[in-house]
């Protein structure tokens, strides 16, 4: 439900960000004050401070909608589907890249 759908005017909607947004500023400020080299050595390239937080943000949306706080399917939205069009695509060409210089075993293990 929107602030407009719910009849509360924008401007009183708009007075105290929602939790979302908070997410999206802490991820914005990471993103912009420090540099990628910053990492955690342990989870590798994706260890900058700005991955974390949207791991973070990824682990808060899961638990939120597994716990039934959020309702992730309430409104339908097109991005949705170009988005999961566009990881299928992305998983497809890990599957079949390099298939073609893999030796015959390798194609035996790999199905």
């Amino acid at each position: 439900m929107t602030a407009l759908s719910a009849g509360i005017p924008l401007a009183r909607a708009m007075d105290k960000p929602s939790h979302a947004v908070r997410i999206l500023q802490v991820y914005s400020v990471a993103l912009m004050v420090f540099p990628s080299n910053y990492d955690l050595k342990i989870v590798g390239a994706g260890g900058y401070v700005a991955a974390m937080v949207s791991y973070v943000a990824l682990a808060l949306w899961v638990a939120g909608t597994l716990l039934g706080h959020h309702d992730a399917f309430a409104c339908r939205y097109p991005i949705r589907v170009t988005l999961a069009c566009m990881w299928a695509v992305t998983i497809a060409s890990y599957v079949l890249m390099h298939r073609a210089s893999m030796t015959s075993y390798c194609l035996l293990i790999a199905g």
